[in-house]
This record gives structure tokens, C-alpha cells and sequence, in this order.
């Protein structure tokens, strides 16, 4: 049998899993000290001082507090008897990465660190070592946990960008897989803007034309695209 080419072996199929720290920031904190648990908690400064938020609870979010928001607009969405602020501790944060990424490197040598809290792990040549890549997903979740007392959400695909929406759908702390050959029935109903560089303003030029899906840009013929948009239309 031939011995397949470095071409041949850069085109086979690759499975990819994106783990991103759920709240990464705060759930340190609350590792460091539980009392946070359930409150509402942001990291980044006091209210009122001059910065913005670098991380909130997901009940901080319930009031609308979302990463780079003023610290005082943040304290003023939420209740000042409940919610905690904290100025964060980075090397704590960078120490926190460094054990999970000691974690990840157990299931895979391919592991490319992406932020402090993200990493994509390639899991080709990993099969014979799992039953499927849920069951994978499933003991990087447990293992993580048992070594950091942190949780984690993953997206798994073919591609970086299918793995990325996967795992957008994911969170928070759950596995969300897309099979290979399955990617078009996967994105086509979801809105344009789970696609990377499809903000607001892209997204209402868009929708001048009907077009409010995946799957409704996907069927719209390349040179249209190209001749409405031009070469963006088209990348």
C-alpha cells in the first residue's frame, strides 16, 4: 500500500473541538471562594471606578451586563445588595489556563490555545481512544472539573467556524457535535448573525434583500453576491 501524501493527509476530514471556559473570570473566583455562587458577579473593577467589565456571572447577564460595559452602566442594571464586583486576580486566571490546558493535552497532543479561556483541540488519529466524540467531550468536561473545579462548553465540527457556532449553541456547560456531511442542514436556519463578521449593520443590508438565514445566504449564487456586495460578499 502506497503511503498517502502530505497533501493527501492535509485534505482528509478533521474533527475539531472548540472548549471555551464558561465565564472564565468569575468562575475562578467562585472556585477561590464559593460564597459567589448564585449572586451575580462582575470582574473587572469597583462600580465606581473608571474601566469596564471583563467578565459577569450569567446573573449578571440576566440584567444585561455583558463583557466591555462601563463599570458604573453594569452597576446600575444590577442590585447593589446582591451583586459582587471584583477587581480580578490575572495571574490566578493565567495559572487557572495553564491547568486546563495540562488537562486538554491528555486527550490530544494537537492543542492550539486560542485566549486564555478557549483552546482548539484536533482530534485526528484519536478515534481508536474513544467511542465517539461526544464520549470525548463528555470526560474533557468531567476531567476539567475534577482538576480545576471549573466548567467548560464545547462545540465539535469539521471546521473551526462550525465548531465555533456549535459551541455558541452549546453554552453555557454543555456538548454540541455536528457530523461531517451534515454542516448545510446544521446552519441553514439559523440567523445570519451567527456567521463570524455579520454584525447589525451587515445584517439589516441583508435583510433588504430577504435574505435573514444561513441557509437563504447559502443559496444566493456566488457572482450575485459578488455583484451586490462585492469581493466581501463572497468571503
Amino acid at each position: 500500500m502506497t503511503a498517502p501524501t502530505a497533501l493527501q493527509l492535509r485534505a482528509r476530514p478533521r474533527d475539531l473541538m472548540l472548549v471555551d471556559l464558561d465565564c472564565f473570570y468569575v468562575s475562578v473566583e467562585r472556585v477561590r471562594d464559593p460564597a459567589l455562587c448564585g449572586r451575580p458577579v462582575i470582574v473587572g473593577g469597583l462600580p465606581h471606578e473608571r474601566g469596564v467589565v471583563a467578565s459577569a456571572s450569567y446573573e449578571a447577564r440576566a440584567y444585561g451586563v455583558r463583557a466591555g460595559m462601563p463599570l458604573f452602566q453594569a452597576a446600575r442594571r444590577c442590585p447593589p445588595d446582591e451583586t459582587v464586583f471584583l477587581h480580578g486576580d490575572h495571574q490566578a486566571y493565567m495559572q487557572a489556563s495553564r491547568d486546563v490546558l495540562e488537562v486538554l493535552g491528555s486527550f490530544t497532543p494537537q492543542v492550539e490555545p486560542l485566549s486564555l479561556d478557549e483552546a482548539l483541540l484536533d482530534l485526528a488519529g484519536c478515534e481508536r481512544h474513544h467511542s465517539s466524540w461526544l464520549a470525548a467531550a463528555a470526560a474533557v468536561h468531567d476531567a476539567v472539573r475534577e482538576a480545576t473545579g471549573l466548567d467548560v462548553s464545547i462545540g465539535i465540527g469539521g471546521t473551526r467556524a462550525v465548531a465555533r457556532i456549535a459551541l455558541a449553541l452549546a453554552k453555557p456547560g454543555g456538548v454540541l457535535e455536528v457530523h461531517r456531511g451534515e454542516e448545510a442542514a446544521f446552519l441553514a436556519d439559523l440567523p445570519l448573525t451567527f456567521l463570524p463578521g455579520v454584525g447589525g449593520r451587515t445584517q439589516k443590508a441583508l435583510e433588504r434583500f430577504n435574505l435573514r438565514t444561513i441557509g437563504d445566504l447559502g443559496a444566493v449564487p456566488e457572482e450575485v453576491l459578488e455583484a451586490t456586495f462585492g469581493r466581501t460578499g463572497v468571503t
